[in-house]
């Protein structure tokens, strides 16, 4: 707490509750060493807490620490990280601080302004989580000026910050020149403020119960550093509450991990998801990148799919593809494939039963799995067949694979077959994958033009 006027009223009226309701409590106090007043500010709270039987826990933002722009969030920051380590070390349960309506309005006035989601515009909660406590608002439906009245009745001894008079800190622009305006303009403003943010935060709250279900059906986490969203479950909602979940799906992952990402982002991944290309990426930022390919949608930071190199296509029956490297797949029917087998091509055969066409061939995505030949369950990341196999990070990047419509990884070719692959046999007919490296193609070329 400061030695402002909102805090000390608030201390005065913790103090004065009935024995029978009092918890314990204690003041925490930074001395943000911005004004030179501070110093004395901080020896009064000090004291009077002393005086008063009240524990006290105090620290001081060195001027070293303070950054030359942003000193207001950075203060902030500073103040919630001490606040989080005294309750942590006290074991305490409860943050009380001592927001008030006026702060409620300057807040969604500020938000508006600036632009956000409707979290933010709605406003200063007054009972939210803290790292796992609880951090507590009783003075928001009271105005500053309710505030100081109390402290003039009940003698409550307090201190101005001169600071809130600079209109280089956004919140006293707001605070010394806009809310005045509209003070004037409607005396309840303040309290209509409030009303919009409560009301704003239980619509709110019925929302997100929709918002979240929907989000649990669609989204799941493959690995540690990639989601996946499917497609044809997500576009089975309406346009306004898919744009919701893609916008919760994109705030969990601006909490848990060191994903960031703007607000046209949204709209470009919306745009990819529901466009007719089966494939394509986006690039967010500290390596972060949303990838579509096919029913599916990720955001990982794997860092295995290039814009520029990502390759995906279907693998028609009795044909071959041609692939960018300059070798070549062909998918076949054992008794329509009529070409020798070659030193240079590799081979898996398959039963058409256990296969739902068509086939495409693609480089690998985060979270790939699939069956190992020779083992009778479970399943493998590809990622972690590849490095098992100390292939370097590049070869990884440009493995193909073969998988079937239900996204069945039947081949990752050169490196693993899956239980899909079986025993040539010659008095059934059967599918055959045939890998053309090429190699003694491009051999014999070279000799022949020597």
């Amino acid at each position: 707490m400061s030695t402002g006027v909102d805090s000390m009223v608030l201390l005065d009226l913790i103090m004065k509750l009935p024995l029978k309701v009092k918890p314990w409590f204690a003041v925490a106090h930074v001395n943000h060493q911005l004004r030179n007043e501070s110093q004395n500010e901080a020896a009064f709270l000090e004291a009077f807490c002393l005086d008063n039987g009240i524990p006290y826990f105090s620290t001081k933002w060195e001027k070293s620490e303070q950054p030359k722009t942003g000193t207001e969030a950075a203060a902030r920051t500073f103040r919630y990280e001490f606040f989080k380590k005294i309750m942590a070390e006290e074991k305490i349960s409860h943050l009380v601080t001592a927001h008030h309506g006026d702060d409620q309005a300057e807040t969604i006035l500020m938000r508006l302004v600036r632009g956000g989601y409707l979290e933010s515009i709605a406003g200063i909660q007054t009972d939210r989580e803290f790292y796992h406590k609880q951090l507590v608002r009783p003075l928001l439906a009271f105005t500053k000026g309710q505030l100081l009245e109390y402290s003039k009745n009940h003698q409550v001894v307090y201190f101005e910050d001169k600071t809130n008079l600079d209109d280089g800190y956004t919140r006293n622009r707001y605070r010394n020149h806009i809310l005045p305006l509209l003070k004037k303009e409607n005396p309840q403003v303040i309290q209509h403020f409030n009303d919009f943010s409560n009301d704003l935060q239980q619509i709110l709250e019925i929302a997100q119960l929709q918002i979240m279900t929907s989000y649990q059906k669609v989204v799941k986490q493959e690995s540690k550093g990639t989601w996946k969203l499917t497609i044809s479950d997500f576009q089975q909602y309406p346009s306004s509450l898919r744009k919701q979940i893609l916008n919760h799906f994109l705030q969990e992952l601006l909490k848990q991990t060191t994903f960031s990402y703007q607000r046209n982002h949204l709209a470009k991944i919306l745009e990819l998801i529901e466009s007719q290309q089966p494939n394509g990426e986006l690039h967010f930022s500290n390596q972060w990148y949303g990838v579509k390919s096919y029913d599916s949608f990720y955001v990982t930071n794997e860092k295995i799919i290039s814009k520029s190199s990502f390759y995906s296509t279907e693998l028609p029956l009795n044909s071959w593809v041609d692939l960018p490297n300059g070798e070549r797949v062909g998918f076949f029917k054992t008794t329509d494939y009529k070409e020798k087998e070659t030193p240079n091509q590799l081979v898996i055969y398959l039963n058409p039963a256990s296969l739902e066409l068509p086939l495409t061939i693609r480089n690998r995505l985060p979270g790939d799995k699939m069956s190992l030949k020779g083992k009778s369950r479970g399943h493998k990341k590809l990622k972690d067949i590849l490095i098992d196999q100390k292939i370097p990070l590049e070869q990884r990047n440009q493995a193909y694979l073969i998988a079937d419509n239900q996204k069945k990884i039947i081949w990752l070719i050169e490196y693993k077959e899956s239980q899909l692959s079986i025993a040539k046999e010659t008095d059934k007919i059967q599918y055959i994958l045939v890998y053309d490296k090429n190699e003694g193609i491009e051999k014999e070329k070279t000799i022949n033009a020597k």
